[in-house]
């Protein structure tokens, strides 16, 4: 389903490697179901990639992540 967002197998590839990547095609038939264009829904999809990875180096597994874990990632964000 990623590839409703994405056309690059070496997107997909590092989008499905990642700590996240076992429920991204789920998450991406989600928001194709409720009508999320390509450009938002890709945004959406890196941010779920990302939050993976950034637990991921926390030692938070997804299973685990918080309102504690949620507002750390805020604060990585950039402003």
């Amino acid at each position: 389903m990623l590839e409703t967002f994405f056309v690059t197998p070496r997107t997909l590839e590092r989008l499905r490697a990642g700590p996240a990547g076992s429920y991204l095609d789920g998450f991406a038939r989600r928001l194709k179901d409720e009508g999320y264009g390509r450009s938002t829904a890709g945004r959406y999809l890196r941010a779920a990639a990302h939050l993976g990875r950034f637990g991921e180096a926390r030692g938070v597994p997804l299973e685990a992540v918080d309102s504690q874990a949620l507002q750390a990632f805020r604060r990585h964000l950039p402003a």
